[in-house]
């Protein structure tokens, strides 16, 4: 019978160095995926936090409206990039809002002018349709009167037009002088 005899010195420590290779480079392969994952989650968290103040600024920006132009995002902190878009877009909002009032003190002076020549108008014909005894030359008259206050609209209309176009046009010069 064949006796088994103990490895050979020299292979038993080849063995060994290799079984340590291999658990020494499943450690570093193991060891760097830990790492990039750890990597990974930390920057997903740094990053949350670091937009957090943007999230923030988008929410309110979002709550902000056409009817509500008064509130503004006001972000308090520390002077940094977010902090300077926030202001831009407050000092956007308040000229936003000096543009929109600016348009209904227009539209409400504009709405309001057109009706005296209108009214005028109307009383010098119930005047003459009111007295049974008119004349034709009262009737011509009454006509003439009402043809003047006809043209006086429309030279009231033109203005306004005039006045709106200019407006539109100082809009556009400011801010391109502003680009």
């Amino acid at each position: 019978m064949r006796r088994c005899s103990a490895p050979d010195p020299p292979s038993l420590t080849t063995y060994a160095e290799a079984l340590r290779a291999d658990q020494l480079h499943q450690l570093l392969v193991e060891a760097g995926i830990a790492l990039a994952m750890m990597t990974v989650a930390l920057g997903r968290l740094r990053a949350g936090r670091a937009l957090a103040p943007l999230r923030t600024m988008t929410a309110a920006a979002r709550r902000i409206s056409a009817d509500n132009l008064r509130r503004r995002l006001a972000v308090r902190g520390p002077d940094d990039e977010f902090k300077a878009m926030a202001d831009t877009f407050d000092d956007v909002l308040a000229r936003l809002e000096d543009e929109v009032e600016a348009q209904k003190r227009f539209v409400a002076n504009a709405s309001h002018e057109p009706r005296t020549p209108l009214t005028l108008q109307q009383a010098i014909v119930d005047v003459a349709l009111a007295d049974p005894d008119a004349s034709v030359d009262t009737l011509r008259a009454a006509c003439l009167r009402v043809r003047a206050a006809g043209r006086e609209q429309e030279r009231l209309i033109d203005a306004l037009l005039t006045l709106a176009r200019s407006q539109g046009g100082l809009q556009r010069s400011r801010s391109s002088w502003s680009s």
